[in-house]
């Protein structure tokens, strides 16, 4: 039964398409509250505009879209006027034009809830590993990924502005912060907001019984996690950043790889299609059967999985299965993601190939399984430590 006279306002930082309505479970709050996303454009708005034109209507959930501050904060006023507002943000800490947002919600008491469950390690250095390599491999990232650096560098600048100026009158009972582990983030977290264990988004979705069932090829199979990029839209070129691999060069060596892979271990491969491409059939650039809105499942019933660095590498550890990762010669071209890469397959003591110069191991070696101590470690610290197994719109709702 819907609850009434309460609405959600979603503030998204982009464009929001359908495949987020589903991802961020706002599918199952729908049934008991009315939505409304308000698209900010935090960054590029006419990059935005220009590659999302994609419209969808769903009962009691409407998107509007804001071209200033102004005409925003109106907005909200007409509304916290007659309604009860509870206010889910995916704005982040990390742009310092949400500044303003965050300052006018704290300032009117509105109850807001942001996240911090990313479901993924962030790479990183002790300083006794801090070398002249690693210097030289930063300068490189500046030269080689200019506009990426000095976003990073702009994130930096605007915590320390947030910590420095907003998070002092935060009111805890206000702000809601949903986090995989409290236990990792910092004092300074900890003290402003009112923090709950939760899960990241893959591995909540896992949580959730699903009445339809989807249905998966029938015969043992392998799956590609495919990223969006280089044929499709990603967060480089919403960024205006040029894409660091060769769209030809890396099919070809690609398809190549993953021919081999089926040949040498009798399997064929398909490919799981990321949420946010816009073409649902991509067998042309894959020259393999390509499926969209399955990934959850297709690595359920999969023998193994072959996946680039992606958050996507939490469904085979779920799942327990056998996960490959693979690189390209263009990761030069991108150091800080070649680093990652390398810092995850450590993590998680997984085989690495690099996709243009490989040698394919003996079947038994390539399928190794990963350490069950290393997967309760990794889902304890960056998928869900909550031992109640409740999916994130159950907590959201029990916030509300």
């Amino acid at each position: 039964m819907r609850k009434l006279n309460k609405l959600i306002v979603v503030l998204w930082p982009g464009h929001f398409r359908e495949f987020e309505f589903y991802k961020y479970e706002l599918n199952f709050l729908n049934k008991f509250y009315k939505i409304e996303v308000h698209n900010l454009y935090m960054i590029n708005k006419k990059n935005y505009s220009r590659l999302f034109s994609e419209k969808f209507k769903k009962k009691n959930f409407n998107i509007l879209s804001f071209n200033n501050f102004t005409d925003w904060k109106t907005k909200m006023k007409n509304h916290t006027k007659d309604k009860r507002v509870f206010v889910i943000s995916f704005l982040s800490f990390n742009y310092l034009s949400a500044f303003k947002y965050f300052n006018y919600l704290i300032n009117e008491n509105i109850k807001v809830l942001e996240f911090l469950n990313f479901g993924f390690p962030e790479y990183s250095l002790s300083k006794y590993e801090r070398n002249i390599f690693f210097y030289t491999d930063k300068i490189k990232s500046i030269v080689l990924r200019p506009i990426w650096s000095l976003q990073t560098l702009k994130k930096i600048l605007s915590l320390y502005i947030f910590k420095l100026i907003l998070f002092y009158k935060i009111k805890k009972n206000n702000f809601f912060i949903l986090c995989t582990n409290k236990n990792n983030l910092t004092k300074t977290f900890k003290k402003s907001f009112s923090v709950i264990n939760g899960n990241s988004w893959d591995y909540s979705s896992t949580l959730i019984k699903d009445s339809n069932k989807k249905k998966t090829p029938s015969i043992k199979y392998a799956v590609f996690l495919a990223n969006p990029g280089p044929a499709e839209i990603s967060d480089s070129l919403i960024m205006k950043q040029k894409y660091f691999t060769n769209q030809e060069n890396y099919f070809n060596s690609l398809h190549f790889f993953l021919q081999q892979v089926e040949r040498k271990y009798n399997i064929p491969i398909y490919i799981a299609l990321h949420p946010k491409v816009k073409n649902k059939n991509q067998r042309k650039f894959y020259k393999r059967k390509t499926f969209y809105g399955l990934t959850k499942d297709l690595v359920k019933n999969s023998e193994f999985v072959i996946s680039t660095t992606s958050t996507g590498i939490s469904y085979p550890l779920i799942y327990n299965k056998t996960l490959v990762v693979i690189y390209s010669d263009d990761y030069n071209n991108d150091p800080r993601l070649k680093k990652m890469t390398f810092f995850i397959c450590n993590m998680l003591g997984i085989k690495k190939f690099n996709i243009d110069n490989f040698d394919l191991p003996h079947k038994r070696m390539f399928l190794q399984k990963i350490n069950q101590n290393i997967i309760y470690k990794f889902k304890k610290n960056y998928l869900s430590s909550e031992r109640k197994k409740i999916p994130n719109f159950e907590i959201i709702k029990n916030i509300i």
